[in-house]
């Protein structure tokens, strides 16, 4: 993932998103880049693949007020860690007061599947390069394989100032982006054209794509 569109996804983490991020993919340099700049002017600590004493440390220093607006944990390898130490992180990460941000760097997502479903799912990898905006972004949620990624990313759509056609219009882009996706699952196709189908007649659009990313994810 190149650093625009990089920021593209960190815009979509507010306030309402989950305390976690997870950067997975083997693109370091630019996890790193889009990390420091997305964060700088907060209290931040690194941490390489940590051990339990090592959270146990991070927990402590959690709990102390910042003077900053937040205090970020960027951990690296966290596909590397120990089944113990991965459920103690779970733990932390429920338990952080709302000024903590957590950065979790992986090659792959080969971690706790809790840890995945409390975290925002941010790809860095090779095969994103050729995608636009609307592709990456949703080629991303759904690896993820989270409907509460789906979820949000059709509720932030629904916030925004779209006119009825503008709205139907972008709810048959996300169509095309799973069909490209899911080009070789004939299953999955079918039920893609028939919510287009639904969509072009204007007929509970934002309900039937929320029941479509159910069946699809």
């Amino acid at each position: 993932m190149n650093q625009p569109r990089a920021f593209h996804f960190l815009n979509m983490f507010t306030e309402n998103c989950p305390p976690c991020m997870i950067f997975y993919g083997k693109n370091d340099g630019d996890k790193k880049i889009i990390f420091e700049e997305f964060f700088k002017n907060n209290e931040i600590h690194f941490f390489d693949k940590p051990k339990l004493d090592e959270l146990l440390e991070i927990k402590k220093w959690i709990f102390l007020k910042p003077e900053s607006r937040y205090k970020v944990i960027f951990i690296k390898k966290a596909d590397f860690i120990s089944k113990e130490a991965s459920n103690f992180l779970l733990k932390i990460i429920e338990e952080s007061p709302e000024y903590a941000r957590w950065v979790i760097s992986t090659d792959s997502l080969n971690v706790l599947g809790a840890l995945k479903s409390r975290s925002f799912l941010i790809p860095f990898t090779e095969e994103e390069k050729n995608l636009d905006a609307l592709e990456e972004n949703l080629f991303g949620i759904l690896k993820s394989s989270l409907y509460c990624n789906a979820y949000k990313y059709l509720s932030d759509i629904k916030k925004a100032e779209y006119s009825e056609e503008e709205l139907k219009e972008k709810y048959l882009d996300i169509c095309n982006v799973l069909i490209k996706f899911y080009a070789n699952n004939s299953k999955k196709l079918h039920l893609i054209q028939k919510t287009k189908n639904v969509i072009v007649k204007n007929i509970r659009s934002e309900t039937i794509l929320k029941t479509l990313f159910i069946q699809v994810l």
